[in-house]
Formats: structure tokens, sequence, C-alpha cells
């Protein structure tokens, strides 16, 4: 990497644009930095930095990135031009910062951005649209982190200085950040993991085969002998196998001896249950038949019974006819009955009714028709002449309404609004004239005012031509303008024809109210006559009842009962003729059946369900007479009058099936205790199999973490000494620049510090001195003797992490500061090497405020404060 031109504007201390031209100062190859403390020298290495990583060194995060000096129009700006990887590279960055608002008053916040350009064939081609992908497009060209490349680029003296003196802890955490891709911690956190992850394993897998062990406990401690353990030490195979081959041996023996024994048990029992069921076979037999010739003796005292039940079911039968038509010939008895309470009802309700009380049978005819159309003349009223009556009492009374809203019409009507509107359009016309003539009377009043204002001395009067002005008038009053004159002219206009309008519209109302009340007052009369009549037909129709409606209802009511009493009496007539028919034809029936009343054979008649249950009885009677006979047949040979005793054949059989029972318990329990043996023990060889490799893989893995964290020959963790093998490269390399510097008198060597209990830190540095010939502390050199140390170790870093970055050449540094612990002597060697440092066409800029420095070195960049922000020059000489 290599710079070429930097421009900062609104940045750190420098309020307005300054401009470094380090291709001009290439030239001489080592250039100074100076100026006094807090002028702006370190800002010009942050602004270097926030264009490449938009960021500013890790130690000096509180820094101003934008000037607190600038003017709030200023954009603060940093633009970099710089060769990266052998391709002209011009990065511009302006940070977040409050800008003035485009539309309005204020201010507003502006996001940072970066644009990064590339220069292709005489021209800049951008390569990115955005901070993140411009950020991403230096990071891949420049191949290190903002941290390295302010360790590397930029050697901080101050930092090394501490980094040679350091305490271990500080040493390795400055490695890291330089190194990030060897911070091997995690890998030994990985393996201490692991290790744990297989021993738990491991462990799980000994828990699970305990556990198949432990499950047979109880099996195993019915199968021992003594108070000893009896369960295997699981922790070896072949032992805790061999026992479960063993074990399951017996506990087959002993379920063969168990099932041997409930076999004998088994016939044994079976044996006596036969010979107690032979005996209680034959007392069964006498049972049944002692039971059959009780029951016979029963049946056969039922005869007179079966006989009276026959004659019962016969003569129900033959009363089922006579019974129906007895039925009929009542059912219709029943109907000749109401008929006639129902006319006795009617002639009742006929003498009660107003319109029927005086009426004779011989009249009734006629005066139901005369009701019913008195009835039909009602029904038309109401369906046409009430709606017409109701519909024309509306309309009088909204035409009454109507016409008292007129005679009375207020200031919320349409002709008061309008009165309204008349009244203040005069006002405004009155006010907008009064105005108007105020205007007018005042311009007249100041107008020889106006026209002094504008005399002269010397120049004649416009008005009466004389060139002495003795005494100009004053304005009196208020002034007004040609302008509010118009104003006022054109709103007194505007006000005339308002005023115009809202008396046109209040005539016109006036008219249409006397027009629409002429109209009313007609139409009202009219329909107050057609009303007139339909009221008086109304009174007409309803004869003195409260309405037409209720005429109509006792009209009809009326015709409805004299109909009704007509219908009732030819009822009675033919349910009487009905009725007799059927008594006769019930009577006729009960006869031919053999009964001497038709009430006789309804006394035989029986239900269909009672004489169902009767033949029911008989078939049951018959059939169990049936079977009691066929039974005592077949017990003929029985001996009813023997004795038999089952009672020893009981106690013998129930002895026999105890015992059965008892062996058929002791084989089941051993037959399940094989079965639970087998069942938990089938899978212990198969555990074995899989415990063997992951006791292997816990062995392995408890070695690595072993080795990895610091238990080995060296004591060593194993990122400790990576960073300890990039430390030695770095202490090679600057003996280089160290033993130059220091007349060959210093050497920094590898010593690994022993620290703590024995353990090697491995990043332990210490000073070969050769005047002595011994190895010295770090801590022991002087100031001088520690910055050529710390030069060297900075100058030997870059050279490292350039080459871990992917070898990209880096060929501009800057070295801050230190200079002042320096002898003249000292200061030459350390310029000597710093110049060979150019080699290649690498330039060094040193940061330094010595006088000495500046003696020395003609190119520089000179920085100088100022109460309004910083400025710097470039001198070459």
């Amino acid at each position: 990497m290599k710079l070429h031109r930097l421009e900062i504007t609104a940045f750190g201390p420098y309020a307005n644009k300054v401009e470094v031209d380090f291709d001009l100062l290439d030239e001489s190859g080592v250039y100074l930095l100076t100026g006094p403390t807090g002028a702006g020298k370190t800002s010009i290495l942050d602004a270097i930095s926030y264009a490449l990583f938009g960021e500013i060194p890790r130690d000096r995060k509180d820094a101003k990135v934008v000037s607190d000096h600038r003017n709030v129009e200023t954009v603060p700006r940093v633009m970099l031009e710089a060769t990266i990887g052998g391709e002209r590279i011009r990065i511009v960055r302006i940070p977040q910062h409050e800008r003035p608002k485009k539309t309005g008053t204020g201010l507003t916040e502006q996001s940072n951005s970066v644009e990064v350009k590339v220069h292709l064939n005489g021209e800049w081609q951008p390569v990115s649209d955005g901070w993140k992908t411009g950020n991403e497009e230096l990071a891949r060209r420049i191949g290190m982190t903002a941290d390295q490349f302010n360790q590397v680029v930029m050697l901080p003296q101050g930092d090394f200085e501490r980094f040679l003196k350091a305490d271990v802890k500080s040493r390795e955490e400055l490695l890291k950040r330089l190194f990030p891709g060897i911070d091997l911690a995690w890998m030994q956190d990985w393996f201490k993991t692991r290790a744990l992850s297989d021993r738990n394993a491991r462990e799980a897998k000994m828990r699970e085969i305990a556990d198949r062990f432990e499950q047979v406990r109880t099996i195993a401690v019915d199968l021992a002998e003594g108070d000893d353990d009896p369960l295997p030490d699981p922790a070896e195979a072949g032992p805790a196998l061999a026992w479960i081959e063993t074990t399951d041996a017996e506990l087959e023996r002993r379920y063969a001896y168990k099932k041997k024994l409930q076999r004998t048990a088994t016939e044994a029992a079976t044996a006596a249950e036969e010979d107690l069921k032979a005996l209680t076979d034959q007392i069964g037999l006498i049972e049944q038949k002692l039971k059959a010739e009780k029951e016979l003796t029963e049946l056969e005292g039922k005869a007179a019974w079966r006989k009276e039940t026959t004659s019962e079911i016969e003569a129900a039968g033959k009363a089922a006819g006579v019974r129906l038509l007895a039925d009929e010939a009542r059912e219709k008895s029943e109907f000749e009955r109401s008929a006639r309470e129902a006319v006795l009802g009617l002639e009742v309700d006929l003498a009660k009714c107003p319109l029927t009380e005086e009426l004779e049978d011989k009249a009734l005819d006629e005066a139901e028709a005369e009701f019913r159309r008195q009835a039909t003349t009602i029904d038309n009223f109401e369906k046409e002449g009430l709606p017409e009556r109701r519909e024309l009492s509306r309309k009088v009374g909204e035409l009454e309404e109507s016409l008292a809203a007129i005679a009375a019409e207020g200031p919320d009507s349409p002709r008061g609004k309008a009165a309204s509107a008349l009244e203040g359009a005069r006002d405004c016309e009155e006010q907008a004239m009064r105005l108007l003539i105020e205007i007018r009377e005042a311009r007249t009043r100041n107008m020889a005012a106006t026209l002094a204002q504008e005399l002269k001395e010397g120049e004649p009067c416009a008005v009466c031509g004389s060139l002495e002005h003795p005494s100009p008038a004053h304005e009196e009053g208020p002034k007004f303008t040609m302008q509010q004159e118009e104003t006022a002219q054109k709103s007194a206009e505007l006000a005339a024809t308002a005023r115009a309008e809202a008396d046109q519209e209040f005539q016109r109302l006036k008219v249409e109210q006397a027009e629409r009340k002429v109209k009313e007052e007609t139409r009202l009369k009219a329909d107050r006559e057609h009303l007139e009549k339909l009221e008086a037909r109304e009174i007409k129709l309803a004869a003195g009842a409260a309405s037409v409606g209720e005429r109509r209802k006792a009209l009809e009511d009326a015709a409805d009962l004299i109909r009704d009493l007509t219908n009732a009496r030819n009822s009675v007539n033919e349910r009487s003729e009905a009725a007799k028919k059927a008594t006769d034809k019930a009577q006729v029936e009960a006869e031919a059946k053999g009964f001497g009343s038709t009430e006789e054979a309804v006394v035989a008649w029986r239900e269909e369900a009672v004489v169902n249950r009767l033949k029911e009885d008989l078939n049951q009677h018959d059939k169990t007479l049936a079977i009691v006979t066929n039974r005592l047949e077949q017990l003929a040979e029985v001996d009813t009058s023997k004795k038999i005793d089952a009672g020893p054949a009981r106690t013998k059989a129930a002895e026999a099936g105890s015992a059965r029972d008892r062996m058929t318990a002791e084989a089941g329990v051993a037959r399940r205790n094989l079965d639970a043996f087998r069942s938990v023990t089938s899978t212990v060889a198969g555990l074995y199999g899989e415990l063997a490799p992951l006791r292997k893989a816990a062995a392995i893995a408890d070695e690595l973490s072993r080795m990895t964290n610091s238990d080995n020959e060296r004591k060593m963790k194993l990122s400790i000494y990576v960073l300890a093998t990039r430390l030695r490269q770095v202490i090679d390399v600057a003996n280089r620049h160290l033993r130059r510097m220091s007349d060959q008198r210093y050497e920094l060597i590898y010593s690994g510090d022993l620290i703590g209990r024995g353990a090697t830190s491995g990043l332990g540095i210490d000073v070969f001195d050769a005047h002595t010939s011994e190895n010295r502390p770090t801590s022991s050199l002087s100031g001088g003797e520690s910055f050529w140390a710390s030069l060297a170790l900075a100058l030997g870093l870059a050279e490292v992490v350039a080459t871990e970055s992917g070898g990209k050449s880096i060929d501009t540094l800057f070295i801050d500061e230190g200079f002042g612990t320096l002898d003249p002597g000292s200061l030459d060697n350390v310029i000597d090497v710093l110049d060979s440092l150019r080699e290649g066409g690498r330039s060094v800029g040193l940061v330094s405020h010595v006088e000495e420095m500046k003696l020395r070195i003609p190119a520089q960049i000179q920085v100088t404060p100022s109460p309004d922000g910083s400025d710097l020059a470039v001198t070459t000489g």
C-alpha cells in the first residue's frame, strides 16, 4: 500500500479544507509530521484510518470526527488516493453530520456515505454503491483489519514500549488482535467440551448397563445364598455376561421343576373332581324326580279351572260381533243427545241476541239473508269509504296546519330568512359606502400634504409655480393610499349588488307565499265538503253502534246464529233415526248368537288381550303337564328312597384344587422370573458392545484435552503455543533492525517467561546485552534503549503481519513519537535504519515535535493550531 494524496475538510481540528501530497513527500523518503501538542498531527493519521476503514484507531474512539470549528453549511469529508494491490484507488467518505434543511429552517441529520473508485483506462470508475459494499470492497483489497493497519502502518511507539514491558496477558491480547486467525482458545475449549461429552456418554452407557442388573436384583436375591451382593460387577463384561448365562440356566431349571409339580397336582385335582361330579349327578336325578311328582299333583288339581276357562274363551268369541254393534248404537245415541243439547243452547242464544230476540221461527231464513246483505254493505264501505275518509281527514289537517303556518311565519321561515338576509345586505352596503366616503375625504384632506412632500428647494411648485415654499402642508388624520380607495370602491359595489339580489329574493318569496295560500284555501273547502258526506254515510251504516265495524260484526254474528240453529235442528232428526236403527241391529245379532239380550252379550265379551292371555295360560298348563309326564317316564328307574353323602368327596376335590392352584401360581412366578430376566438381560451383551468404542473415544478425548490445555511437557496451552510461534517470527525480524540501531549491542531473546506455579506462558521476551554477554529483562532498558527495542518490534511486526495478510507490500509507514528519548548518536542510528526502509520506494513519516528532528529532516508536514481550527503546510526543504 502506498499513499498519494489526502484531502481533509471539517474533520477533527481542521475546519476548512487541507491537503497533503504524499507523492511530493515521497521524493525525500523520510518526512516529518510536526506541530505543537494538540495541534492535530495525529488527526491526519486518524483521517487516513477513517478513509480506509470508516473508523479511527481503537485508542482514539472518543476523538471528534466532525470538526467543532466547521461552518454548519460545510460538508465534512475525507478523500484519500492510494495504490493498493497494484491498483490506484480513490476513497471519499462523508461522516454522519447535521446540515441545513433544503426547505424551511433548522437542521436535519445527514447519514454517512462512502464512494470507492478505481483508476482504469485513464478514468475513475466506481466499484461500490453504498457504505456496506464500500467497506467490504476495501477490506478485500487491503487484506488487513483496522487494528492490524493501525499497528503495522501507523506504528505507535508508546504501544510497543508497553508491549515490550507488558505482562503476559496484555502481550497475549495484542498478538490475538494482530493475528486474529490464530487464536485457538476455541479449540482448547472444544477439546475440553468434547472430552466432557465423551465421558458423559461413557458414564451414561455404564449407568444403563448397571441399571439392567439393578432391574433383576430381586430375582437374583431369591436365587442367592448368604448375605453377599448377588449381582456381578458391571464394569467388566466377561464376568457379568457369564453370570447372566449361569443365572438364566438356574431360572430355567427351576421353572421346569415347578411345571412338573403343576402337572401332577392338576391330574390329582381332575380325578377328585370327576368322582365328586358322579355323586352330585345321582343326587340331582333324585331331586328332579321328587320335584316332577310334586308338579304333576298340582297340575292334575286344575282340571275344573281348565274347563271354566275354555267356556269363557268360547263365549267371548261369540260376543265379539255383538259388542261392535252395541258400541256403534251407543255412540250414535250419544251423537243424538249432543245434537239436542246444541239446539237448546242455540235457542237460548237466539233469544238473548238483540237482533233476533223477537223473531219467530218462520221469519228466521229471511232475517239471516237481510243481516248478511247489510253486513256486506258495511264491509264494502270499510274497504273503500273508511280509507278515503281517513285520507281526507289527514289532508284537511295538513292544509289547516299549512295555512296556519303561512299566517304565522316567523324568522326561521324562508320568507323570514330572506327578510333577515335583506336587512344584513343593507347594513353591509351602508358600512361599505361609509368606509369609501371616509377614505375619499381623508385623501382629499391630505392631497396638499402629498404635494408638499414632493417640493424641493429651488424648484417651482407644481400647483402655483413659486420657487419659494414658506409653509408646506402637513398630513392630518389617518393616511390612505389610492389602492385602499380602489379596494373600498369595489367592496361598496359588491355590497350594493348583494343588497339588490337579497331584495329580489325577498319579493319572489312574498308573491309565491300569496299564491300558495289561495290554492290551499280552495282545496281545503272542497275536501271538507266531501269529508262531511263520508262521515254522514258512516253514521248511518253504524246504526247506533260505536263503529261500522262493530255493527258489521253484530250482523254477522246474528246471521251465523240463525244458520247454526237451523243446521242443529236438522242434525237432531238425522241422528235420532240412525241411533234407532243401530240399536235394533245389535239386538238381532245378540239373539242370533244365543244371547238373551244385547247387554248379556256385552257382559260375556272380553278384550282381545284378555282372551290371548287366557289361551296362553291353557297352552302353558297343557305343555307343562306333557313335560312333567315325560320327565317322570325318563326317571322311572330312579330310586328316591336312596340316601347319598357327597361331603368327603367334596373335601377331597377342594384340597386337590388348592394344591393345583398353588403349583400353578408357583410355576407362573418361575416363568415370569425367567421371562423378566431374559427381557432385561437380553440387551446387555449389545450394550457392552456399544460401551467399548465409547470408552476408547473418551480416553482419546481426555488425552487431547489434557495436552491442549497445558498438561504437556511444555506446560503450554495450544493457543499460547501458536502465538509464541508468531512472536518468535516477529523477534527474528525485529533483531535485524535492533542490532543496527544499537551498534550490534542488543538482541531480543524469546524466553518463555516462567510464571505462577511452574506454568510457562510462552510469551516472554528478554534482551541479550553483547557487552555483558548476559540476558536482561526488558524493564532494565533505558528510555533510548526502550525506544530502539520498541521500534524494532514495531517494524518486525509490520513485516510479519504484511506477510500474513497475503504478502501485500506496505510502502508507506508512520512512526508516532518517542524520538525525544534518543541522544544524538542513537538518533543517527535510528535515522540510518529508517533510511534503509526506503528501499524499493517505501516512504516513512515520523510524528514528532522534537526540535532536533525538525533540523535533521527537511521534508515536513507542519500543523499550526488556531482558535478557528488548525491548518497545515507541506514543505520539502
